[in-house]
């Protein structure tokens, strides 16, 4: 997922490079997420994983 976001900022916007690099970006902390806010050993991931759910929200709503 981190390799994901840096070879997103190294590619040329718009290019297929980036659009797969946030591809995987998105999916990743979507899972990454889903696993922390159901099953995060404390409160603090879990809020983390919130968090993280609504970045992924809020980045998919802005494309529409």
């Amino acid at each position: 997922m981190v390799l994901a976001a840096l070879v997103g900022r190294i590619a040329e916007a718009g290019s297929g490079v980036d659009r797969v690099a946030d591809s995987v970006f998105v999916v990743g902390l979507s899972i990454w997420s889903y696993l922390e806010a159901v099953d995060g050993v404390n409160l603090f991931r879990r809020i983390l994983g919130l968090a993280g759910f609504v970045l992924v929200l809020t980045r998919l709503v802005g494309q529409f």
